[in-house]
């Protein structure tokens, strides 16, 4: 059997435009793939209410448990997340990147108040973190970094004021490679694209 009637569109499709079900005729449910979707949407529209509520309910009743299962499995599929997430990213990196930047330019100020806390709650962390950054910039700029001393910090004045990040092209701390801490060798990206590169050395 390779084609099915729908019991709701009455069109006769594919059987792969079917659900499976067990107990159904052939073992596959009475309506398409596309009918029950739009029944589906139908419903949750029709009862929008009574479900925001319901489930609004239940995460409060339930948050500790919903936390730790959904802790549990971005642990366990850490490796197929990232990977989905960069897909997507890549796949949606226009759309995406022109949202992060009208995001960061219209929440400046909250932003900026939300980093304060995080980095006043989390002080002996940013501390650890940019004294090990120094140390590493230290060993990495060369003698001759003090004639474009201005350059840098006017990069990085302008990625403020852009709502992105300066990233090192060819990383400080990696495995493979270390980079220095040179004009030439910093770059602005969004704050998604930062996060996706992280400490990676991407051969071209």
């Amino acid at each position: 059997m390779t084609a099915k009637t729908c019991t709701k569109c009455k069109e006769t499709k594919s059987t792969e435009l079917f659900g499976k079900k067990a107990a159904g005729k052939n073992g596959l449910k009475g309506q398409c793939k596309a009918c029950r979707k739009l029944s589906a949407a139908k419903y949750y529209e029709d009862n929008k209410a009574e479900k925001t509520a319901y489930y609004a309910e239940y995460y409060q009743a339930n948050k500790a448990e919903i936390a730790a299962k959904g802790k549990e499995y971005r642990e366990d599929n850490k490796a197929k997340l990232n990977a989905y997430h960069k897909e997507y990213y890549l796949d949606n990196k226009a759309e995406l990147d022109a949202k992060s930047a009208e995001y960061a330019k219209a929440n400046k100020v909250e932003k900026a108040a939300n980093n304060a806390k995080w980095a006043k709650a989390n002080q002996p962390i940013r501390n650890a973190h940019e004294a090990k950054r120094r140390a590493k910039k230290l060993q990495q700029t060369p003698a001759w970094y003090a004639s474009e001393d201005k350059q840098v910090q006017e990069l990085y004045k302008q990625a403020t004021e852009l709502g992105l990040h300066v990233d090192h092209i060819v990383p400080l701390n990696n495995k493979l490679v270390s980079g220095l801490h040179t004009i030439a060798n910093l770059q602005l990206l969004t704050p998604t694209e930062n996060i996706v590169k992280s400490n990676k050395f991407l051969v071209e």
